[in-house]
């Protein structure tokens, strides 16, 4: 049982009274209410964060948006987890991996908000990621999945964004003769350089803008 305590104002207000204003003090109070805390039920899985809410929405945007994409051309992914009646510091991590046969990843800091307004808390977990294909193939994307309690319903559900498929053309082999120097570039550029871990201006910018400084040749422009 918790106890939320008793909490109080005192203020003035102005009276007017036969033609004459005058102010008087008021002091206002809430009762004290007492609150009964449930235990995580039993049925929820004990491999899964503890995570409480009446409704959990997973959506994604991908920047281009196609299913086919060029080995060594970067692209632009934003993840965002939405929960109903929690605040967003709940929201686990979600399991986002790529297959790493075929991508790498770099992921930015989440950024975590809240809309307290109306009668309800709405948590919003976003994350943006810059990724590099890194081999041709058609590849299977894994869903996204996250497990929650649905306060309303009493039991145990999973949000779940369907993973895709894509097929990535190209590769890192030299290019033929009379290919422009803008695909040579396209296929010869892999990954970016790393900066400098010893100046702090490199070591602390963002992904996204590292990406777009280091890898003109890939057209590629962080958001």
């Amino acid at each position: 049982t918790l106890t939320v305590p008793s909490t109080s104002l005192t203020t003035s207000v102005r009276l007017q009274e036969a033609g004459r204003v005058r102010r008087t003090g008021v002091r206002v109070a809430t009762g004290t209410r007492e609150l009964t805390v449930l235990p995580v039920p039993a049925e929820y899985p004990s491999d899964r964060p503890w995570l409480p809410a009446s409704a959990v929405d997973i959506r994604e945007r991908w920047q281009p948006a196609d299913d086919a994409l060029g080995v060594g051309e970067p692209v632009e992914r934003e993840l965002d987890i939405v929960v109903t009646g929690n605040l967003a510091a709940a929201i686990p991590p979600p399991d986002d991996e790529l297959p790493a046969s075929h991508f790498r990843q770099y992921p930015e800091p989440a950024v975590l908000t809240d809309d307290r307004g109306g009668t309800t808390v709405t948590g919003r977990r976003r994350t943006r990621y810059a990724i590099l294909p890194t081999a041709p193939g058609s590849v299977r994307l894994p869903d996204v999945a996250i497990t929650w309690w649905n306060v309303d319903a009493a039991r145990v559900e999973v949000a779940r964004l369907e993973g895709r498929s894509v097929t990535l053309t190209g590769g890192t082999a030299a290019p033929a003769a009379g290919t422009d120097a803008a695909a040579t570039q396209r296929a010869t550029a892999a990954e970016p350089s790393q900066p400098d871990p010893t100046t702090p201006a490199q070591a602390t910018e963002p992904l996204l803008a590292y990406l777009g400084r280091y890898l003109p040749a890939l057209g590629f422009m962080a958001a």
